[in-house]
């Protein structure tokens, strides 16, 4: 059984490699542009903007006792009141206090529906819904936990250093008080879908690996297209090439198995593959390993 101390390192390890990326360290300590600065701003916006329907989908995956400790998060994420607004009511006024005009905002929102709509569409490498869910899950507590560590600084830094009204980053100050506790409840919501859904502690490792590893935060608030759009006006076009090719291997047990003419399954061989261009532009493929059920021999990848 996963314990508490091993989910707690999990979500401390992607948020130390967070806070120890360039991207980061260049924001804090005000050597970003400000052009850079309102960039992460607009991802922060269209990364958390919809997160309560990721909540919500959580929640229904989790009908225990630990369900409460989300239904409370999914209500903060909504609103209870005039006095305490929804987050996405904060997200607004964060983009407006920093002087955002309101047809950039609306391509945020339709930027952030885009983004659920898409998820939605593709192929995931996973098996079943509670193997979704328990990625969005850790996914969605990591960024808690992270926040309660680093939405202080990050407030800070765009308050001093950029410039920006203290008001206008209320979203970030209030992730750094409320998301203490949610981080601390986080971990046990973690276990408690651990248990009801009987994930075995591989499994769990390897939906850990894959959600939280190459630096989540990163991706979300510094994608290579903010970052190429950053430097575009003032680097001349380069030719591009790849700088690099990675290859993940998923195994995916199925809950039972099943035969056909050539053989027997009781997993699928998902290959995951990232190749990154000199532009620091990363794109993902998917593919699976093996063809025998084409009736084709050898397993090279393809569609």
């Amino acid at each position: 059984m996963i314990s508490a101390e091993q989910i707690t390192q999990a979500f401390d390890d992607s948020t130390r490699e967070f806070r120890d990326s360039p991207e980061y360290q260049s924001l804090v300590t005000g050597d970003a542009s400000a052009d850079a600065a309102r960039e992460f701003i607009r991802n922060v916006f269209r990364t958390h903007y919809l997160s309560s329907h990721i909540v919500a989908l959580c929640f229904a995956c989790l009908p225990s006792d630990a369900a409460v400790l989300l239904k409370e998060n999914l209500f903060e994420e909504m609103g209870r009141s005039e006095e305490e607004k929804p987050h996405a009511a904060l997200l607004l006024e964060l983009a407006r206090g920093i002087g955002l005009p309101e047809d950039e905002i609306d391509q945020m929102i339709a930027d952030a529906r885009r983004h659920i709509a898409t998820f939605c569409a593709v192929r995931l490498p996973v098996a079943t819904l509670r193997e979704l869910c328990l990625s969005l899950l850790l996914e969605t507590m990591s960024f808690e936990f992270m926040l309660s560590r680093c939405s202080s600084e990050i407030a800070g830094a765009l308050s001093k250093r950029y410039g920006f009204s203290k008001p206008a980053l209320r979203w970030f100050e209030l992730h750094s008080e409320v998301d203490i506790r949610h981080a601390e409840e986080g971990v046990i919501v973690v276990q408690d879908y651990l248990a009801f859904h009987q994930i075995a502690d591989e499994l769990f490792d390897r939906i850990a690996r894959f959600t939280l590893g190459d630096n989540l935060f990163v991706r979300h608030y510094f994608p290579p297209a903010s970052r190429q759009r950053s430097r575009s006006k003032a680097s001349p076009a380069k030719a591009r090439h790849v700088d690099s090719m990675t290859i993940y291997q998923l195994r995916i047990p199925f809950h039972q198995s099943f035969r056909h003419a050539l053989q027997s399954r009781e997993e699928s061989d998902a290959v995951i593959v990232k190749i990154t261009g000199s532009d620091g532009r990363t794109g993902f493929g998917e593919s699976l390993k093996a063809l025998e059920h084409r009736g084709l021999r050898g397993g090279s990848p393809g569609h």
